[in-house]
């Protein structure tokens, strides 16, 4: 992507990892798969918590705000602006069913803010509204958890692509048998859980993941 937005992402298929309490139950473990990815060359973290208490979710992603500045990477938090306001983390992530992005934007002007879209005209909403990036999917059916939705496959991701100019990031069910065939659509990056926090070994996989994208 030739054009960029204030993300001030360089060029290149970066990865964007995303983790939570069932890829990383303890804080030891989630410093440390982290800092593994980071090494191996992970671009983006995003921590994903669901049904945690608050107290809980802001002290871990307070965790991963000083490793990721640490390493000179963005963090984003998902679905929960006040914590990634309160951590000073890069941004938020945010679904449909999430604050809508309007209300998002006024309170936090100055972060970023990525939104979740299934088809081309949810991608044009978003950006319209001032999302930073969104990202699309699922591309393929999920390995961490039930489908809800028909995966777009290749061909969806490109027609929104084509439709917005902020950055987009494939979602869903990405793996060594699929990802390199996202070189060829234009976009920013992939986003994944499984191909980068499932196995035990997160540095070897982001490794392998970035070669598979260069």
């Amino acid at each position: 992507m030739k054009k960029m937005n204030r993300m001030g992402f360089s060029d290149g298929l970066l990865l964007y990892g995303i983790l939570g309490r069932e890829q990383a139950l303890s804080n030891e473990e989630l410093v440390s798969k982290v800092k593994s990815a980071l090494a191996g060359g992970c671009d983006i973290v995003q921590l994903r918590e669901k049904n945690i208490d608050s107290a809980t979710y802001y002290h871990r992603a307070l965790l991963l705000r000083e490793v990721t500045r640490e390493a000179g990477k963005k963090l984003f938090i998902n679905d929960r602006l006040d914590i990634a306001m309160a951590v000073e983390a890069d941004g938020v992530h945010l679904g449909q069913e999430d604050l809508p992005l309007s209300q998002a934007r006024k309170l936090w002007p100055k972060g970023l803010i990525g939104i979740t879209v299934r088809d081309a005209t949810m991608a044009r909403k978003a950006e319209l509204a001032g999302a930073d990036y969104v990202g699309a999917g699922p591309v393929f059916a999920p390995f961490s958890k039930q489908l809800a939705d028909k995966p777009m496959g290749y061909e969806g991701l490109q027609e929104i692509r084509n439709h917005v100019r902020i950055p987009v990031f494939a979602i869903g069910g990405f793996d060594a048998t699929n990802i390199e065939g996202l070189k060829t659509t234009g976009i920013q990056g992939v986003a994944t859980i499984a191909a980068l926090f499932a196995q035990d070994d997160p540095q070897k996989n982001a490794v392998e993941l970035k070669k598979l994208l260069s």
